[in-house]
């Protein structure tokens, strides 16, 4: 079955839509500024500076972690709880200029997890050595 226009077979027409359509054609799309309501904005907020007390507290409190083994992450998670408490303190007081409590909680937290280990570890090692 070729058809005259060439070697192709001829698999019919293609219907045609009828003139009495029930879609409506499709609406144009509106532009954010037409809509009357303020446009959004595409930068996000400056954020509050990062309080560095808070940070350190951070980075000391995992280098504690590390010294437990080595038992020196005691002397360590004393200094991250102390820069923990006194960075929480700054950044509560600064009513939102710094951020960084929850730095300061975790740094918290992981200097009184190494306190602890540095002590279960000095009790280990003094009972193996009786």
């Amino acid at each position: 079955m070729t058809t005259s226009d060439g070697d192709l077979p001829n698999y019919g027409s293609v219907p045609k839509p009828p003139a009495d359509s029930s879609v409506p054609p499709p609406v144009p799309p509106v532009p954010p500024q037409s809509l009357g309501g303020p446009v959004p904005p595409t930068a996000s907020p400056p954020r509050a500076p990062l309080n560095p007390k808070a940070l350190w507290s951070l980075i000391i409190a995992v280098a504690s972690l590390v010294g437990v083994c080595c038992v020196f992450g005691g002397f360590v998670g004393i200094a991250a709880i102390v820069l923990g408490v006194l960075g929480r303190a700054e950044v509560m007081k600064s009513n939102g200029a710094q951020s960084g409590v929850g730095l300061a909680i975790a740094g918290i937290v992981l200097g009184a997890i190494a306190e602890f280990g540095s002590i279960v570890m000095l009790l280990v090692l003094s009972v193996d050595s009786l």
